[in-house]
């Protein structure tokens, strides 16, 4: 039998996984320059826990959910977004008792099964960021101002912020009864999803990518909303004026989860061919009291971590490039890989990257390796010295046994080759 990964999933190798790294050191940075702080939860939950949370009559729920069995009959569910866990940690741990905004960005593997394509995957990884606490508006422009800095941080400069409001559960639910009477007359011309959702999650209809152009006679949300939701709905947009975040309006934003209300939004990008997507979110009230805890309101986005390294790659590649750095220990000599293995762990001993030959290769060979896997410094250790040299500029340089600790302290940043 041949082993493959699954369709859907993907193994990720170097220099890949060290743009990985790389982006997710700068999202950490950035979201705790704004008083984020870092969550862990689990990889699987209740599967009642996104019934309730995410909705029984949503795509996710209803079609995109890897859901098991335990060997005591439960019902778990790989995640498929990453919220409704921070909400049930939130509820769970007793946080909403206590006044004030808590703030929190996670990083994991979400799971659906979706028909896999470029930047789509089964198992998927997102970057999410939410605020609980507070129903500032103000603090939905601030999670918007991230996704804005967060892009512009690597380099990205074509991108479009658009943003919605589809109101609360009284303002929207007379929008949806007046929808879905006008739908109704035309929904037969849609496609098979959306006269499935006219009558089950009939916002989801404004988001359809097929039939987006029968639209534009409906109705718009932010023009049925009360005066609650209006007023803050304008509160967002002032406060995105007085950040100079431009932004467009799209009617038909409407997220495709039940819990959100009021404020959505979304950040598109050119970079793979189409108006990519690569990060939503919105505000979602009811959500922490939909799971038994105390009203909370809260906002957040999750960003798809693998589109972003697609774009930023597409777009910049030497944004990803890692500097050089450690040292690579070898020698001609056979009857000298004693002090090659001494050397090489007593540059680990001092905090620097360094490598050694564990197979009876050519120099040359080893060489052309520490280039390739990006070291700064390859030293050749011989029987009466040692040569360094620098693989960024070329330059060498010979020292003398005796001078064995003046290279190590240079190649522990603390010299030069003079």
């Amino acid at each position: 039998m041949e082993y493959r990964a699954p369709r859907g999933t993907r193994d990720i190798l170097p220099p890949e996984s060290e743009g990985w790294d790389i982006i997710l050191s700068k999202l950490t940075v950035r979201a705790e320059e704004y008083g984020y702080k870092k969550v862990i939860f689990p990889t699987f939950e209740h599967t009642e826990l996104f019934k309730r949370g995410i909705g029984e009559d949503t795509d996710i729920v209803q079609k995109e959910m890897y859901t098991f069995q335990d060997r005591k009959g439960r019902w778990l569910t790989l995640r498929p977004e990453g919220t409704a866990s921070l909400a049930r940690l939130f509820v769970e741990k007793g946080i909403d008792k206590f006044n004030g905004v808590s703030k929190y960005y996670y990083f994991g593997s979400m799971f659906r099964y979706e028909r896999p394509q470029s930047g789509r995957y089964r198992e998927f990884y997102h970057f999410g960021v939410e605020a609980l606490g507070s129903d500032s508006p103000y603090l939905d422009v601030e999670l918007i101002s991230l996704c804005k800095d967060t892009v512009e941080s690597f380099a990205i400069k074509d991108y479009l912020i658009y943003i919605n409001s589809i109101g609360c559960s009284e303002c929207r639910s007379q929008y949806i009864l007046k929808l879905g009477g006008l739908l109704k007359q035309v929904i037969a011309y849609y496609c098979e999803d959306c006269r499935r959702r006219v009558t089950t999650n009939t916002l989801r209809v404004l988001d359809c990518k097929i039939d987006k152009h029968r639209n534009a006679e409906l109705p718009i949300l932010s023009d049925n909303l009360c005066p609650s939701c209006s007023q803050h709905y304008d509160e967002v947009k002032k406060g995105l004026q007085t950040l100079n975040i431009n932004w467009q309006e799209n009617p038909n934003l409407v997220r495709g989860l039940d819990y959100y209300n009021r404020t959505v939004f979304e950040l598109v990008t050119p970079y793979l061919g189409e108006s990519t997507s690569i990060l939503g979110g919105g505000r979602y009230d009811q959500l922490i009291s939909c799971l038994g805890g105390k009203e909370t309101p809260g906002v957040g986005f999750a960003l798809g971590f693998d589109r972003l390294y697609q774009v930023v790659y597409s777009n910049n590649p030497d944004f990803l490039n890692s500097p050089r750095k450690g040292v690579y220990i070898s020698s001609p000599e056979t009857g000298l890989w004693d002090k090659v293995f001494r050397i090489t762990f007593d540059l680990r001993n001092r905090g620097l990257k360094a490598e050694c030959n564990y197979q009876n290769r050519s120099l040359k060979s080893q060489v052309k390796t520490a280039d390739k896997d990006n070291y700064e410094f390859f030293l050749t250790i011989f029987q009466k010295d040692m040569v360094l040299k620098n693989l960024t500029t070329g330059e060498e340089k010979v020292y003398e046994n005796e001078e064995e600790e003046k290279v190590l302290v240079l190649l522990s940043g603390k010299g030069d080759m003079s």
